[in-house]
């Protein structure tokens, strides 16, 4: 079986490879689609805005009346990266919690639909053996 697995891919080079790669390395093949300059422009602006969270806090002191010590401002960058952190860590597992539930509930719903259509035909309570 593996055999022919293998030459059924060997006849198909780009999927081989591919497969290989991801497989036997652990490397994502390349994407043709993927522009890199938006791909350089969003890194860019993610550096850009995360990178200067830690700056906030002592940004801060240039308010009229805020005067932080320098041990401030540290403990306050300390906790705003901290929190920005965990904020990214929870918008990327709510985003993965809605796709897990929405691939759910299309499953479910495609498998009421069939059962459904199943019924209507007067297929049902078959055995199999």
């Amino acid at each position: 079986d593996a055999k022919l697995v293998v030459n059924t891919l060997a006849k198909y080079k780009e999927a081989f490879i591919d497969i290989m790669m991801v497989e036997e390395l652990n490397l994502m093949p390349v994407d043709e689609d993927d522009n890199p300059v938006i791909g350089g422009l969003v890194t860019f602006g993610s550096f850009v805005l995360f990178g200067a969270v830690p700056l906030f806090s002592y940004l801060v002191n240039l308010l009229p009346g805020v005067q932080l010590t320098s041990e401030e401002a540290l403990w306050g960058s300390c906790v705003l990266t901290a929190l920005t952190l965990f904020l990214l860590g929870a918008v990327k597992w709510f985003v993965s919690g809605m796709y897990m539930a929405v691939n759910g509930t299309v499953a479910a719903g495609t498998g009421w639909i069939i059962g459904y259509l199943l019924q209507l035909t007067g297929v049902q309570n078959v055995t199999m053996g």
